[in-house]
């Protein structure tokens, strides 16, 4: 391959490929690949350090206290009002040639 145009390379690029090896390729697999079920020791030990619950009843409520009505802080009118003041900067800055 070949390149042509006014910002052509002088050498041929060299583009590695990624290729599947050759032959059979043996894995050994591990206990936790072997393994199928639960952890259920794991699990219990993990509700109750973080005070949650573990298999809980069927239509059961995610979150048991509501979030705030209004949690979100809107950012976008302070960076709009930055991001002016950066632009009438940067005329300024080119106004007084500095």
């Amino acid at each position: 391959m070949r390149e042509s145009g006014l910002d052509e390379l002088a050498r041929p690029q060299h583009i590695p490929l990624l290729l599947p090896a050759q032959g059979e390729v043996h894995t050994a697999l591990t206990t936790e690949a072997a393994s199928y079920g639960l952890n259920e020791a794991l699990l219990q030990m993990i509700v109750e350090t973080t005070g949650g619950q573990y298999n809980p009843p069927d239509g059961a409520a995610f979150f048991r206290q509501s979030l705030p009505t209004n949690p979100v802080h809107e950012l976008w009118p302070w960076l709009l009002f930055i991001g002016a003041c950066f632009y009438l900067l940067t005329i300024l800055f080119q106004r007084l040639n500095y």
